[in-house]
């Protein structure tokens, strides 16, 4: 559990924003597609886990209660265009918001569920 607990709050402090920029806040769509490019980038497999597991959390706020066949697609094509023509720093900024606030404060509760199941077994 300390590992994962290290390597959260690691990503933590490397993706950590004011919280002025938090409350712009970008829309689960986006932060779906902008954190898959985040995690095409990532080499280290805690890093990787990380992005993952944020994104993951997006991508299910975005298509929640949605019974559509195609939800993930509507919601990956739609946080396409909202990152249009972004440059490489909007993007990186980007990234940073989307982990941050609620989101990060969620995405920890679903680490220290991941390591609690580990232990038990």
């Amino acid at each position: 559990m300390k590992a994962a607990l290290s390597a959260l709050a690691l990503g933590a402090a490397l993706m950590s924003t004011p919280a002025a920029a938090q409350e712009g806040g970008a829309s689960p769509e986006l932060c779906t597609v902008v954190l898959a490019n985040a995690y095409s980038m990532m080499t280290a497999e805690n890093e990787k886990r990380l992005v993952s597991m944020f994104q993951s959390y997006y991508a299910g706020k975005a298509v929640a209660g949605s019974t559509a066949t195609n939800a993930m697609m509507t919601v990956l094509g739609k946080g396409a265009e909202q990152v249009g023509s972004m440059t490489n720093e909007k993007l990186g900024e980007t990234t940073k918001n989307c982990m941050a606030g609620q989101a990060k404060e969620d995405v920890q509760v679903l680490f220290m569920l991941d390591e609690s199941m580990k232990e038990k077994k």
